[in-house]
């Protein structure tokens, strides 16, 4: 088919590259999406949102229960540790904490059935505290945590 310079130009748009080294373009109107392209595309951001607040809450979660954790180790440590604490080197910071945890059974556990944070000590519940979200998110949570737990206990 023979082009036509000015009526092809008004038609066509450049796509500012070329195309087997000839300047590439489209006719106007050939890229046009359909009602079912813009639903699968909406649909698929949609998606994506929802799965970035999903991510979101999780992590929120593990964010919580880590400050938590923080708070009540602060409170049932004895003084006496914290004084040795203050003692050591910064490397040894972490091992003296570790072996502390260790020696008195301080478990931080997420239950994701629940979207609860329980911390024990001694095998004793010191401290048992519900997530809150919004319903929409929440089994989403749930399943996302026991995939995590799962994948973690894997390796």
């Amino acid at each position: 088919m023979k082009r036509t310079q000015k009526l092809d130009d008004e038609r066509e748009i450049p796509l500012g590259m070329e195309l087997n080294g000839k300047p590439g373009f489209v006719k106007a109107g050939t890229l046009r999406t359909t009602e079912a392209d813009k639903e699968k595309t909406s649909s698929n951001i949609m998606a994506a949102k929802f799965d970035a607040e999903v991510e979101a809450a999780v992590n929120s979660f593990l964010a919580q229960a880590e400050e938590i954790a923080q708070q009540v180790l602060a409170n049932v440590a004895p003084q006496s540790f914290w004084k040795a604490y203050e003692e050591v080197e910064q490397k040894d910071k972490q091992k003296l904490i570790l072996d502390w945890i260790v020696e008195n059974q301080f478990q931080v556990i997420p239950d994701w059935e629940n979207l609860k944070i329980v911390i024990k000590m001694g095998g004793k519940v010191l401290l048992d505290v519900e997530a809150t979200l919004p319903a929409e998110l929440k089994s989403a949570v749930i399943a996302r945590g026991k995939l995590m737990t799962a994948t973690d206990n894997v390796k």
